[in-house]
């Protein structure tokens, strides 16, 4: 620890850091998490930071007998390396959670910038009812960039929005829209990069859930709640009870109809999806990932011509933007179109910048032409035999007819409880294993609309 004069106030969060041996990133944290004795001089503006040397000191001393500081208990950082794109992404928003076959599970880019993901299990920060969601302007002004880089939805812009609404959260602990948007940072860290789910998903909750300590009525985290209910925690009780919360507080919500959309769909409730991603897309008409859920909904509600169009129309019109890709490489392995498959995925591993997955393509397209449909789904399976998971595993197995592997599979999937499951109603991968009973019964479902009981 530095020496510093007891009484001389240490300006700025670089000098409060330099006393600690510790990075800037780290002592905001402990200021805003473990009550660090932070200042501010009056005025606005960064440099209004400052504490007071012994009022560390005796901080230090009562967090660890012996002043001896470990790194916070209740927040955990997690290093993944994300790649950062060759062209930007645009403004690809959030939507069905789809993995594509030549990513296979676990797949970690090698190239890129490293992100330390705070996954945050926080104890609930004070609410104040008539604060306004920013006490100072200029955390306001950090607020906004940071949700500028979260709409970005590259790799890269994702990292660099992770840390500033962290260092947001650490300026101003009560502002309850920076938890919320933190939450969704992390649900699109996994949809746009290698970040794992299962992180992401408790990261994303935990987030979330300071925001409604701070503010209950918050959209933003009830819809985050919603999203992790649903695809990470497979609990449709409390996604269903999120989604109406959502959809109470603001019934014309775009990005509510969008989610709820992509869920009943995964859910195998095919009519209300239409219903829900209708209205997103009368909400928002030009949005570019409404549209193009709206074409993998319409593709798996039956309408596969209708559907098609309008993933073609997205891809052709929003070439940067990812999801329409892998949704058209997805249904093209499942109606057994190799070469569509090969080149939409391409376009996608493109944009999401990640070797690993261009290295697995590579071997696809040697494997196509050498013994076509057969040959490229033995290539892919080949690969998820050593990197997949079981979920991952069935789909590829019940392309290849391997119908008692995939159902195998299937039940170490569930056993395993991997979040793959959430949408095997809806999963087109899957559907030739319709009438076994085993498959029949995990796909029967509460309807995530209504509540009821019944195979769907």
């Amino acid at each position: 620890m530095a020496d510093s004069p007891p009484n001389t106030a240490l300006k700025g969060w670089k000098s409060i850091a330099d006393y600690f041996g510790r990075d800037q990133s780290t002592v905001m944290r402990w200021a805003a998490q473990r009550g660090l004795p932070v200042r501010r001089m009056p005025g606005a503006g960064r440099s209004s930071i400052y504490a007071l040397p012994n009022e560390l000191a005796a901080w230090l001393q009562s967090e660890r007998p012996g002043g001896a500081l470990a790194t916070p208990a209740d927040i955990t950082p997690v290093a993944t390396d994300i790649a950062a794109p060759p062209a930007p992404v645009g403004t690809a928003g959030g939507g069905r959670r789809r993995r594509l076959a030549y990513a296979g599970a676990g797949a970690v880019a090698v190239a890129g910038a490293v992100v330390a993901a705070i996954v945050i299990s926080m104890r609930a920060p004070v609410a104040s009812p008539s604060r306004p969601a920013f006490a100072d302007p200029a955390v306001e002004r950090d607020y906004l960039a940071a949700t500028y880089d979260l709409d970005l939805r590259s790799p890269a812009s994702l990292n660099r929005a992770v840390g500033e609404f962290g260092a947001v959260i650490a300026r101003d602990p009560g502002a309850a829209p920076a938890y919320a948007a933190l939450g969704e940072t992390y649900l699109m860290l996994r949809e746009y990069t290698a970040f794992p789910s299962d992180t992401a998903y408790r990261a994303a909750a935990a987030a979330a859930r300071a925001a409604v300590a701070l503010d209950p009525g918050l959209l933003a985290a009830h819809r985050v709640l919603a999203f992790v209910a649903f695809w990470g925690n497979l609990d449709l009780a409390t996604a269903r009870a999120e989604f109406a919360r959502a959809r109470a507080i603001a019934p014309r919500d775009a990005q509510t109809w969008h989610w709820y959309a992509t869920a009943l769909s995964a859910n195998g409730e095919a009519a209300a999806a239409l219903d829900a991603i209708g209205e997103a897309r009368r909400l928002e008409p030009q949005s570019t990932p409404i549209a193009a859920d709206y074409g993998l909904i319409a593709y798996l509600a039956g309408r596969r011509d209708e559907g098609l169009a309008a993933l073609h129309a997205v891809a052709a019109g929003s070439p940067s933007h990812m999801s329409s890709h892998r949704y058209l490489a997805d249904l093209a392995l499942a109606r057994g179109d190799g070469a569509t498959y090969l080149a939409e995925a391409a376009i996608a591993c493109r944009l999401k910048g990640d070797a690993r997955e261009a290295a697995g393509l590579a071997s696809d397209r040697v494997a196509f032409q050498r013994g076509g449909e057969a040959g490229l789904l033995e290539e892919i399976a080949s690969r998820m035999a050593a990197t997949g998971q079981h979920f991952d595993r069935a789909r590829i197995a019940a392309l290849q007819g391997r119908r008692d592997f995939a159902l195998a599979e299937l039940r170490a999937a569930a056993a395993a409880h991997e979040t793959g499951i959430a949408g095997l109603p809806g999963e087109v991968m899957l559907r030739s294993l319709a009438g076994d009973p085993m498959f029949d019964a995990m796909r029967r479902r509460a309807s995530l609309a209504t509540g009821a009981d019944g195979t769907v």
